[in-house]
């Protein structure tokens, strides 16, 4: 009977140690939670805290897979985002460059036909002054043979001068006349009749 008496007595002892531990317990978690709740503290940093078993309240962290994944997915995002602004950028200088042949192409274009109008106007200008040499030899060779003649008629008398002159007409004697000194020209027409001499005079101050 004692020994059943003190196994009873230790079976209620050790009902009321683990009432006494649940409701410690109880009250523990009771306060722990008015406290997080109240913001004395975080109830997640100190479970997380907690030794050998705060590892399992830290946060859920994405797998490494995951993470690799996505910083994958960025680099090709950046990539392509280069790429195009590349691609853009070459389109651009594409154009410009179009541009720029377009326009070099027009200038030499120009230039070509401001030299082709450059030799035209230097070869107008050669026919020129070839015409107006040649005018000018021809008019010097009628000069100098006007001069010949004037020469040689100035060595014969006026009333001979007057007798040859009358088989050549106004615009010969004029010339011939003009070449003469002026006393011979001054003698030729005093021999010659009034009216003629007078035509020809007027003739003279051409």
């Amino acid at each position: 009977m004692a020994e059943e008496k003190k196994k009873a007595g230790g079976g209620g002892q050790l009902f009321v140690i683990l009432f006494l531990i649940i409701l410690i317990g109880a009250l523990l978690i009771i306060s722990f939670l008015l406290l997080d709740k109240f913001k004395v503290y975080n109830k997640d940093v100190l479970l997380q805290n907690l030794p050998i078993i705060g590892s399992a309240f830290a946060p859920n962290q994405p797998a490494t897979e995951n993470v690799e994944e996505e910083e994958k997915s960025n680099w090709k995002e950046t990539i392509d985002l280069k790429m195009d602004t590349l691609k853009k950028n070459r389109e651009e200088q594409e154009k410009r460059l179009k541009k720029w042949e377009q326009k070099l192409k027009e200038k030499e274009e120009e230039l070509k036909k401001k030299e082709q109008e450059l030799s035209q106007s230097e070869q107008e200008i050669f026919q020129e002054k070839t015409a107006w040499e040649k005018e000018k030899s021809d008019q010097k060779t009628e000069e100098d043979k006007w001069q010949e003649q004037a020469t040689c008629f100035e060595k014969m008398s006026p009333k001979k001068i007057i007798e040859i002159f009358q088989n050549m007409d106004d615009r010969q004697i004029v010339n011939i006349l003009k070449k003469m000194s002026s006393p011979v020209k001054s003698a030729v027409l005093a021999k010659m009749e009034p009216k003629r001499a007078a035509e020809i005079s007027r003739k003279m101050m051409r």
